[in-house]
């Protein structure tokens, strides 16, 4: 039978469930009368891992870990038109001692409330192109069309990266 989660164990042993489809729920009502700092998960506190999930911050926050063992950080960047001069934005990211960047990815919303993805390709014209041009130790370069910059009402980029003192 396949597992969705591994092994959790509780704090002092008394608890140690093999989660699988046909007992998620049990799992999920049993859980809510034990303190989530008391269950473990490889080591970990679930209150923890609950903690790493989907965090969107403009701060600096620490979501999980990279391959190579690093922590893995993620930090939002929110970009109103009213902010730029032209088409070519340049994020001061100011991100300390940045190692790799492991994802850069966002959304645009225009003024008639229309939205499109980061990078976005429209290959019927360039006009309507959203691409991350450019990545370096303190700068984030997004290039858009002429018509989907004449259109932007907000920009934001959400950046996933690895740092060097980790």
């Amino acid at each position: 039978m396949e597992s969705l989660f591994d092994d959790w164990i509780h704090k002092n042993n008394r608890l140690k469930v093999l989660v699988t489809k046909n007992s998620t729920m049990k799992f999920l009502r049993l859980i809510k009368k034990i303190k989530s700092e008391d269950i473990y998960h490889n080591n970990k506190q679930l209150s923890e891992i609950i903690e790493d999930g989907d965090i969107y911050s403009t701060t600096e926050k620490r979501i999980g870990t990279w391959i190579d063992g690093k922590p893995l950080y993620r930090k939002v960047f929110i970009i109103n038109k009213a902010d730029t001069s032209n088409s070519n934005i340049n994020i001061t990211h100011a991100i300390s001692n940045l190692d790799l960047f492991v994802k850069v990815y966002g959304s645009l919303k225009r003024t008639d409330n229309t939205m499109n993805t980061v990078p976005n390709v429209n290959v019927s014209s360039t006009s309507y192109l959203i691409r991350i041009a450019d990545l370096d130790s303190s700068l984030i370069r997004v290039r858009l069309g002429e018509d989907i910059y004449n259109s932007m009402s907000i920009l934001n980029i959400v950046a996933e990266y690895t740092k060097t003192t980790d």
